[in-house]
């Protein structure tokens, strides 16, 4: 199962539409929910919704395979990704 960590806040539309213009229809149950971890057995998939800040940390200890941040979180940190 593959672990995606995606950032809340004002991202969150453009990583949604993103996924689901990659053929993972994801979208209604994220936007509507104020859970944090989805599971998608059929996709076998899992999403995170965390803070932007923690996404670097969650991908380089691999409590997620891979996360979307803009570029200013990555650039504000030094992490080994």
């Amino acid at each position: 199962m593959i672990t995606l960590a995606l950032a809340r806040g004002r991202l969150l539309d453009e990583e949604v539409a993103l996924l689901t213009k990659a053929g993972y229809p994801v979208g209604n149950m994220i936007k509507d929910s104020r859970k944090l971890i989805f599971e998608y057995p059929n996709l076998n998939m899992r999403i995170f919704i965390i803070r932007p800040t923690d996404i670097p940390s969650y991908v380089e200890y691999g409590a997620a395979d891979c996360g979307i941040v803009g570029m200013d979180t990555l650039m504000e940190e030094v992490h080994s990704l």
